[in-house]
């Protein structure tokens, strides 16, 4: 039973040994992390820096190299970037609901929506002569409802997003139809 004992603790020693061995990073045996992502104020306060830099419209249109189009009504308008994954993000409200809007320049149709739920609905629809595929799950903090897109002419892949809560007849691809070519003031039907 000793030996046995006296094994797994040579064990451990060998592995600990390995891992220690593994974070030296230069001859002098000083440790070298990686903080290129932490912003350390005067070793009081570390957190990850905020990947998102605020920018104008004319930012996100001269990036995108194409014009942006929003609901006429939307309101507390943010506009956003971040550029360690090229991606523009619009937040704004519009009606009784906050939208989060995501463009980004992509040769190919890509899943830029930064959701990553179990849908539970998903089916395929030509909004504006665009092939869109809506999403929707219900979950304890309401309907959530995710509409993407892809602009072949452009290469610009796009994605809305909602939570509606518990309001009937809402369809997100009018809102889209808002963004392509702002035409549409129906947003959710009469209950019948």
């Amino acid at each position: 039973m000793k030996t046995v004992k006296r094994y797994w603790i040579y064990i451990f020693l060998i592995i600990s040994l390995f891992f220690s061995a593994c974070t030296l990073n230069n001859s002098e045996g000083k440790l070298v992390e990686d903080n290129s992502d932490i912003i350390d104020d005067n070793d009081q306060n570390s957190y990850i820096a905020n990947p998102w830099t605020e920018v104008t419209k004319e930012d996100v249109e001269k990036g995108l190299g194409t014009e942006i189009v929003l609901p006429h009504d939307a309101k507390n308008v943010i506009y956003r970037f971040n550029s360690s994954i090229e991606l523009y993000e619009i937040l704004f409200d519009y009606d009784v609901l906050s939208f989060t809007y995501r463009i980004k320049k992509s040769a190919e149709n890509e899943d830029i929506s930064g959701l990553y739920y179990d849908w539970t609905l998903s089916y395929e629809e030509t909004v504006e002569g665009y092939d869109a595929i809506i999403y929707s799950v219900h979950t304890e903090d309401g309907n959530i409802n995710l509409i993407t897109w892809h602009d072949t002419q452009t290469d610009i892949s796009f994605s809305l997003s909602t939570n509606i809560g518990d309001l009937n007849g809402f369809h997100i691809t009018e809102i889209v139809k808002q963004l392509i070519k702002n035409g549409s003031e129906d947003f959710f039907e009469e209950d019948n």
